[in-house]
């Protein structure tokens, strides 16, 4: 499956929330698990009406994203359907390889996605919730392979590159994706370039830390591993308080 078939995410022609549907929908793709059509289901999901649902779901189709068909178990089911032709098209990925914390090699965007999505399910926010995060996540993944996000200067200072966004992904926590994906989402009708938003206010989320990382590499580290140390002492006094 090529990168660029997760371009819904940042196609203008999409409202926020049929995208956020979408997601809820590609999350099925290439898995034996049916995506049952269920509109009580996701308007409960979404705090909404079952009618704003059913005109989610004619947009995707209407654009090309999902279709609706009848499984083997004559079930009504929605299938994502991947074929690029009928997506909003952008340019071959570049050969960049950033490297996570624990190891793992991210060659492209999909692998990019994986990797925040595991770490977005390791997490207990809520489904509508991690939808938005979700959507932050999969921009921030395929931005960080397309060229014409490179050597940009943001507002804040921070230029983005290639050392910029392996800081981000070594770094990577929900805690800032979070704070950041409510914002998003409430101005949305605001922004004009979604992965240009997102990619502004990741570099100002991460700019303390990583002006921080340049000056001094050991700092972190050594931040982490005083947190580690202040956890363990509270617990250990802790128990000896409570016995």
């Amino acid at each position: 499956m090529e990168a660029r078939q997760q371009n819904f995410v940042y196609d203008n022609r999409l409202t926020p929330m049929a995208r956020l549907y979408l997601l809820e929908v590609y999350k099925y793709f290439g898995t034996p698990v049916d995506c049952e059509v269920d509109d009580k289901y996701f308007a409960t999901l979404f705090k909404t009406n079952t009618r704003t649902v059913r005109n989610w779901r004619t947009e995707l189709k209407n654009l090309g994203y999902i279709e609706e068909v009848t499984n083997q178990f004559g079930k009504k089911i929605t299938q994502y359907t991947p074929n690029i032709n009928n997506h909003f098209e952008n340019g071959m990925e570049m050969r960049v390889v950033f490297k996570t914390k624990e190891g793992k090699v991210i060659e492209n965007s999909i692998d990019a996605f994986t990797y925040f999505d595991e770490k977005i399910s390791a997490t207990r926010l809520n489904n509508k919730m991690a939808s938005k995060v979700r959507l932050v996540c999969n921009v921030f993944a395929n931005s960080i392979f397309q060229e014409q996000y490179y050597n940009l200067k943001m507002s804040c200072g921070i230029i983005l590159n290639q050392e910029f966004f392996q800081f981000v992904i070594e770094h990577f926590t929900i805690d800032y994706i979070y704070t950041m994906a409510g914002r998003i989402m409430n101005n949305y009708a605001m922004i004009n370039n979604l992965n240009l938003y997102i990619l502004a206010s990741i570099a100002q989320e991460y700019k303390g830390d990583y002006e921080l990382f340049r000056q001094n590499p050991a700092y972190l580290q050594a931040r982490e591993d005083y947190k580690k140390w202040c956890s363990k002492f509270y617990g250990l006094n802790k128990g000896e308080k409570e016995s």
